[in-house]
């Protein structure tokens, strides 16, 4: 399963570093990363590049499909299930 971890790199709740280190001992295969200049309330800190993170890690999750393809290809499915209608 596919796993994106983003933690504060000045998270004060609990520790950034132990916390991505055990991610990763349970989740080998998580994708992580620390976001510089965050605490716990990273997405509203960053939300730029929250954003960019998550989006470019969905786009590689999705068969090689560009980004800026990828919402085309929802919209052609979508349209595609209601053509039977």
């Amino acid at each position: 399963m596919p796993t994106l971890l983003l933690i504060g790199e000045q998270e004060k709740i609990y520790n950034p570093k132990k916390a991505m280190q055990r991610a990763k001992q349970f989740m080998p295969s998580v994708t992580a990363d620390f976001i510089p200049h965050a605490s716990h309330l990273l997405t509203m800190e960053q939300p730029d590049l929250i954003n960019a993170r998550i989006l470019d890690f969905l786009a590689r999750q999705v068969d090689d499909i560009p980004f800026s393809e990828l919402s085309g290809v929802v919209q052609e499915r979508d349209r595609s299930q209601f053509s039977t209608l």
